[in-house]
């Protein structure tokens, strides 16, 4: 090979390279994401963009927001409040957008895209939004992207959609969780559900609190960790792909574990006895089933 055949081959791996650079560049915009978030360069105070109060009767909340984050509070009087910040000044365009029908507020973030470039980054804004304590019909709640937090809750429904970011949720009281996460990290604390129904794309999940009716969660991969207490759910309907996932009961338990799986690796941390991929713990009085095509999962008791 001469020395212009050396050159053109070199040309063309550089090149190359510089286009994958750009293109995972272009794919961490496109999906909200600040590859150069360890530059980023420090923030001023958050200053108060608008406040709004709400005085007519709620039942049922449809949250959904973009860039920013979210924090869910208990409100000190008997009024809904809103107060939405940012670090810099934000056009009143994208403000948060409000509307209350047949006893539902509807919140929506106005500040629709995030962009970052280096050092420079479209601005994102934060709501806080305060609400009585009393145990609410729906709360719904969309997000993007951000560092959010729901915090003494109390709900017959909570429904989640996260695409990605953070999401905290302590001291939850709820009938039912729906769940659909594509990615990032959800935590709960303490939280009290009957019902958990989720799907899980990837991230990670850590459920600390009790479950006592239904554990429903089909996760295609990431990492899910619980620490079940209080009463044992009367059925777990687990499937996963792959990843990694760890059930431990800290609380009176008497079940049935059945088990189906193509590979990877099962770990029963319970004294039990077995019939094929059937593990039977005390008298088998509660039905679950696990389902795992690969990864890892340890299935442990702890009453």
């Amino acid at each position: 090979m001469n020395s212009r055949n050396v050159a053109s081959v070199l040309k063309i791996l550089f090149w190359g390279i510089i286009a994958i650079i750009a293109g995972l560049l272009l794919l961490s915009f496109y999906k909200g994401n600040n590859p150069f978030e360890t530059i980023t360069p420090e923030q001023g105070p958050l200053s108060v963009l608008h406040e709004e109060t709400f005085t007519e009767e709620i039942i049922s909340v449809n949250l959904s927001w973009n860039v920013g984050g979210v924090k869910v509070i208990v409100s000190k009087d008997d009024k809904i409040h809103l107060i939405e910040r940012s670090y810099v000044a934000v056009s009143k365009s994208k403000w948060a957008i409000t509307s209350t029908a047949n006893k539902t507020l509807k919140i929506s973030s106005g500040n629709k895209n995030s962009l970052f470039f280096l050092f420079w980054h479209t601005p994102a804004t934060y709501l806080e939004l305060q609400l009585p304590a009393k145990t609410y019909d729906t709360f719904k709640f969309s997000v993007i992207s951000g560092k959010n937090e729901l915090l003494d809750l109390s709900v017959n429904l909570l429904d989640v959609n996260s695409t990605s970011g953070n999401i905290s949720v302590k001291n939850l009281l709820a009938d039912t969780l729906k769940l659909n996460m594509t990615s990032g990290n959800i935590t709960f604390g303490n939280a009290t559900i009957h019902t958990f129904d989720a799907v899980m794309t990837s991230g990670n999940m850590i459920y600390d609190g009790l479950v006592d009716k239904r554990l429903g969660l089909t996760m295609t991969s990431g990492q899910f960790n619980s620490d079940l207490r209080g009463t044992a759910p009367q059925s777990i309907d687990f499937q996963m792909t792959s990843g990694q996932a760890h059930f431990t009961l800290a609380a009176p338990a008497d079940f049935q574990l059945s088990l189906s799986k193509t590979s990877g690796s099962f770990s029963a941390d319970f004294d039990h006895s077995q019939n094929g991929n059937t593990y039977t713990y005390k008298n088998g009085r509660d039905d679950y089933r696990l389902k795992m095509t690969s990864g890892s999962l340890t299935f442990s008791v702890q009453d």
